[in-house]
Formats: C-alpha cells, structure tokens, sequence
C-alpha cells in the first residue's frame, strides 16, 4: 500500500526502486564504501563508545566499486612515485641463541646414543620417541629445517602440466626478486611486476622452441597490442588452461591476516604505543623470529594509524616466558613503562609471546584498570578493561601455561629414564665432550693432575692459580677459581657415575677418568679440610658485625664491599683470577665511625629541617623540562604558521616529548617516611645511637643512607685513619 493509503498491483510495485538500491547507487555516485565494516571504538579518556563504520577496502569493482577505484588510484600513484626496490632485498638469518644451541646439542646427543644402541643390537625405539620429541623441541625454539641430512624425496607439484600439451619453453630463472629494468629510446627507464611475451604463429613462423623464426619479419607490434587487450579476453584460470595447467587454490593465510588487522579498529590515540617481540626456547607452538615479528607489528600499526617509537619496541630473543626464574628485560621494561602511564596500546604477534604464565597476565589487568590498555594482537585485540575480553585472555594463558607445564614433565621423565640407563644428560663436564660419553685425552690428564695435587696437600686457591697462569681453560674458556676446583672434584661424572638431579643412580656408560675408590677418598678429604676450616676459625674471636652490611660499595667496578677479616671492607672481586680482578678495600673501625657520626648528625637535624635542599642535579632537570616546554611550544608555532610540515614536527615532537619524560624522571624522588626513627630524632640522638644493637644500627644506616661508595686514592699508612676524601655517602630522601 501507499502512504495515501490506496491499494496498488503487483506489477505497479514491482516498478518501484529499491530503497537499499537506491542507497547502494547513491553511495557509488558520491564515491562511498557499499559495504562498511562496523567497529566498536572507546575513549580511553572519558570512557565514551562509540560505533564507527570503515572502508571494507576490497580491489574488485564488482564488490565494492569506490574502494575498488581508490585502491587502484593509490597503487597508480605509488607506480609513479617509484614505490619499487632497487637493490635486493638481503635476508639473514638470526643468529642461533644459547637456547637453541642447547637443544641441537641434546638432539645430538640423543642421536648418538641411538646409533650407539643400534650398533650393539639393542632396541631404539624408546631413542626414537625421544628423537622424535627433540625435533619437534627444536621446531617449537624457533628453527627450521631438520637436523638430519636432507634425503632425496619425490616432489609432489600443487600444479600439473597436462600430458597432451606440447612442452613450452623454459627460461632460466634468476634468483632474485627486482624484475629487469627497461630504458626506452628517451631515457625513461621502467621495470614491469609482470612481463609476458607470447610468440604465436598468428604473427609469423615459430620455431619449435617458441622463438620467432625470422624476428624481422615477425609482427610484434600487433602482437603487443593483443597483449594489451589480453587481460578484458581470458581470466587466470583460462590462461592457466591454455598453457597446460590446471588450477589450484590459493592460501588464504594473507587474507585471513589483513582480516584480522581491519578488525582491529582505529585507535584515537596514536602515541602511545608500544611492540614487544620475544621467541622462546621451549615449549612454544608459534615460533616466528624476533625481526619478523616486529615487521608484522609495524605493519599492524601502520593498518591501525599507531605511531610508536624505536624506544617502544621491547625484544626478549631466546626467553622463555613460562620460566618463574627467568629473568625477560624487554618484559620488564615494557611493565615499568605501563606503571608510568607511558603505554596505552600494545601490539603483539600473539598473546602467548607476550606471557605464558597467569600471574604475568593479572599483573598487566591490574595496570589496565587504572591506565586503561588494549592489547592488539594478529587476528583480534583484547580491551583488558573489557570483562569478556580478560577472560577470554585467562583462557588462552592458562592453556599457554599448561602446554609448558606437559612439555616440562615429559622431558624430565625422559631425562630419568635416559639417566637410569646409564646416558648422560647435562651440560658439558670437564674432561668430556659436549655429549658426556668420550673423553678429551688434554682434559682428562689435568682431572688426574688436580685430583692428585689436592691429595697431597694442596689447597684449591693454590691449584686454581697455578691453573690459571699456565692459560687452561674451564670448560666455558674463563679462568679457574677455587670454587671451581671444588666443583671438578666433587664431580661424579668423572668416576663414572650418573646422577640424576642431586640422585646416584648407579653406573653411567661413559670411561671414567678417576676410579672409584681415588673419588671416595678425596670426598672424605674435602670433607675434614673443611671440618678443620670451621672448627680453626671457631677458636679465633668471635665474629665481628659489620653495620655497614649492604651499604659499601666499589667506585671502581660498582660491586658490593664485604668484610673481610673482621678489619677490613674489601670489594668482591678481590678473588677473581681474570682481568675483573679489583683488591679496593678500606679498614673497618674508622669507615664506620665516620658513617656513624654523619648519621647522627642527620637525626639530629631532622627535628629541626626535615627536608633536604635542593641538589645541582635536581635544579638542572628542572632547567631542562623549561627549556623543553618553551621549545615545544615554539614548534607548535612553527607548525601552525606552516613553516614545517605535520611529519617533522610530529618527529620533532616525539623527540622533545621524550627528553621530557627522561628528566622527569630525575625529579621524581622516592621520600621515605621518618616514623621507623622517630625514637631516634632529636638533639639526643648521640646519646640513643650508643646503646642501639648493631642489628638496629645498620637497619636506621640503610633507612638513611643509600649507599657508601669507596674512590679510589692513597693507601692509609696509619693504622687507625683512613683517606676521608675516598668516601662519598648517598644519603636517602626523608619527608
């Protein structure tokens, strides 16, 4: 019925235009998108959402004519713009992490102890499964290939010539991928992504192996012009069927990858930003390179109008994410840098390369819901405000966790199992090779050579240096220490026993350097050398408390000063045997008395001016933030009055922002309350420092103080004085 309410017939209404015709034809006339993509869009700042609606950008004009149109206009102009490479592009390969290495040598392992059991006619098939688990470990770490040399197998193609074509002419290819560059007569040069020359007997003879017979008489300029005309003619299933071919289909991996980033959305914020990247070394099932992770994450940003900073790429190469004690830095930054507010989105190639373990998971939810993070991976992006999308991601971490914690358990009951019979697994044992099974005939005279010295007397400081100085290596290449002579000697893998975490398991199948009997008895001396150590040094004073304990440190290589002997701070590296080696050290009594009295005088003050002045470097960070904001805003002018253009002062900009943020660092001080020490402020304070415990001076010395750090200078000639000028104390902020 009409709107005036009169009745009309099937064929008057079938007449009628279309209203969603109408629109599509509207929406063709003006250049607009037919069929839009609806995406869900949220202000981080105000909490305001919001639907929008963006170009489906698809190539054919049968779908959508406008962004047919416009992809076409933009690869045009890239065409003219010279958007092609001109030099080869060079690809290397990562160079393999300690991870991956490590893997590749218990691969190796593992397969010679399988040709060593089909050897003596034993059964390899537990060998084989184990193989098998390696290869598929070493899959995961982010390598490819197969260890194993390559046999020769038969090619199956995806596309077949048919048998009644006849055989068409073959060229040999180039390995490269930048088409041939063409110069015509006026000096323009061009190189064409595809460029097909058909020879056909319509334009003149032709030779059996397609060539013109007589190129000068052959028509090549009516064949060019079909050649144009060619594409309207036939599509890319004729063509192919033409040659010979037939047909196959092609993966849809790219187009499932652009689908996924046009899901994405568009971000309001284009600032802040920031990649992370990581490969790990177990345990993983999607193992991509660190660097075409990162490629994959530029171009996401690109798609999704983010802007991010080289020093917003955060790399962890060859970590492990599910690992409680493994340290990922790039992780670590990347958290602080969310604490601060600095992040607002992060792009990832996937969740799981992010975190693998739950509790990393509810730490980034906890930053999000005071700074609000949306997490954008290569199929969809997860608000992490959003509660279906946080447990969505529990799902995925704790599926990410469970498969590290079945890979876990499976090597390590491999790893008994290959114990119990007599393999060994571990890392390289002195005098052995990488496998553990042969010995290094050089290694193993110097494992007879210790075990010998220290049977006669020696001490291991005293073997350790001698070592040292004749230039022999520990199985690392570092020089030798007397903890590591130690280690050499109560080494079971030299008398030929396996272990198997801390366990004896019984007789290993590996030569043993050191019978059984040699090793028992230089257990037994190891354990009365020591015995007689600490029953020695029980008979000297008791030992004397250092309340300096966690405060000295080295100026020279910044480690920690312990006491030493009861007179001494020494810095840590006075044992070492390398070109690390520092012997700073300064007496005890007067280092701690001169700390003692400035801590006095601090309590004492602290009733009267709380706060500290204003420090040089506190003041020039101020300065400097100033002088940044005054230039910040003289770009702004700049770009206002067009004197640069967007792109240079968003670089510009980016710039200064970030020296910004770095001195505003400097003027963020952490102030420590004064009320653990109230009982201690006030004139009096001399008088209560003398009958504190040594526990409770140097808990109130490491409350004020943050470290005591020693210079270098003269030695002290005195007994009792030291050079005052070699200390400089940091003292802690106190509101």
């Amino acid at each position: 019925m009409t709107q005036t309410g009169t009745r009309t017939t099937r064929a008057e209404r079938l007449a009628m235009p279309l209203a969603r015709e109408v629109v599509r034809d509207l929406a063709v006339e003006h250049g607009a998108c037919i069929r839009p993509v609806q995406l869900r869009r949220t202000d981080l700042g105000t909490g305001a959402v919001e639907q929008i609606l963006v170009p489906c950008g698809h190539t054919l004009a049968a779908v959508c004519p406008a962004c047919a149109e416009r992809a076409r206009t933009l690869r045009a102009a890239q065409c003219r713009e010279g958007w092609h490479l001109d030099d080869e592009p060079i690809i290397d390969p990562d160079e393999a992490t300690d991870d991956q290495q490590w893997w590749i040598e218990k691969r190796a392992e593992a397969q010679a102890m399988r040709d060593q059991a089909a050897d003596d006619g034993q059964d390899t098939g537990d060998l084989d499964e184990l193989t098998a688990e390696l290869d598929e470990e070493i899959t995961d770490a982010g390598m490819r290939g197969n260890v194993l040399p390559a046999r020769p197998v038969r090619r199956h193609r995806t596309t077949r010539r048919r048998q009644d074509a006849a055989p068409l002419p073959r060229r040999k290819i180039a390995p490269q991928t930048i088409g041939k560059t063409y110069t015509t007569p006026d000096g323009k040069q061009f190189r064409p992504s595809l460029f097909i020359t058909l020879t056909c007997p319509s334009y003149g003879r032709v030779s059996e192996d397609g060539t013109p017979a007589d190129p000068d008489s052959y028509d090549y300029v009516r064949a060019a012009r079909d050649a144009l005309h060619f594409a309207a003619l036939f599509g890319l299933g004729d063509f192919r069927s033409i040659l010979g071919m037939t047909s196959y289909t092609a993966s849809k991996r790219t187009v499932r990858h652009a689908r996924g980033a046009c899901a994405m959305g568009s971000i309001p914020d284009p600032e802040l930003t920031a990649i992370y990247c990581r490969r790990s070394a177990t345990g993983d099932k999607q193992q991509v390179t660190v660097n075409r992770q990162k490629r994959l994450a530029l171009e996401d940003c690109k798609k999704l109008g983010l802007v991010t900073q080289s020093s917003y790429v955060y790399i962890d190469n060859g970590a492990s994410a599910w690992k409680r004690d493994r340290k990922r830095p790039g992780w670590d930054e990347l958290i602080s840098a969310c604490k601060r507010g600095e992040i607002k989105h992060i792009v990832c190639y996937h969740p799981d390369r992010l975190m693998r373990q739950p509790r990393d998971l509810e730490e980034l939810l906890s930053i999000s819901d005071e700074y609000g993070i949306i997490l954008y991976g290569r199929v969809n992006a997860r608000d992490l405000q959003d509660p279906d999308d946080r447990y969505a991601l529990r799902i995925e971490i704790a599926h990410a966790c469970r498969s590290s914690d079945d890979t876990s358990r499976r090597l390590k009951d491999k790893f008994q199992e290959l114990a119990e019979e007599g393999y060994y697994n571990g890392t390289r044992p002195y005098g052995y090779t990488k496998n553990g099974m042969k010995v290094v005939p050089k290694e193993a005279d110097i494992v007879r050579e210790v075990f010998r010295r220290f049977s006669e007397g020696e001490t291991t400081h005293k073997i350790a240096v001698d070592l040292s100085a004749r230039g022999v290596p520990t199985t690392r290449g570092k020089v030798w220490a007397a903890a590591t002579v130690r280690r050499l000697l109560s080494n079971r893998h030299v008398a030929g026993i396996s272990v198997h975490q801390g366990q004896e398991i019984g007789a290993g199948k590996w030569p043993a350097i050191i019978t059984r009997e040699r090793w028992d008895f230089t257990q037994e001396l190891l354990a009365f050398r020591g015995t007689a150590f600490r029953s020695e040094r029980a008979k000297r004073k008791p030992p004397r408390p250092y309340i300096l304990r966690g405060l000295v440190t080295c100026g020279k290589c910044g480690t920690a000063m312990a006491g030493c002997s009861g007179i001494h701070y020494r810095c840590t590296r006075a044992n070492r045997q390398d070109g690390k080696k520092c012997a700073r050290s300064m007496r005890a009594e007067p280092l701690e008395q001169f700390v003692e009295d400035a801590a006095v005088r601090l309590l004492e003050n602290l009733a009267v001016n709380p706060k500290r002045t204003r420090t040089t470097a506190l003041e020039a960070a101020e300065r400097a933030i100033e002088d940044d904001e005054r230039q910040l805003a003289e770009l702004h002018d700049m770009w206002i009055s067009k004197e640069i253009d967007t792109a240079e002062y968003r670089k510009d900009r980016r710039t200064i922002q970030a020296r910004m943020r770095e001195n505003q660092k400097k003027t963020i001080v952490k102030v420590k309350s004064p009320d653990s020490i109230a009982d201690l402020i006030g004139p009096d304070a001399s008088a209560k420092w003398a009958t504190l415990p040594p526990e409770r001076k140097n808990s109130v010395l490491r409350f004020l103080f943050s470290a005591v750090i020693i210079s270098g200078g003269n030695p002290e000639q005195l007994p009792r004085t030291i050079d005052y000028g070699r200390i400089e104390i940091e003292q802690n902020e106190i509101g």
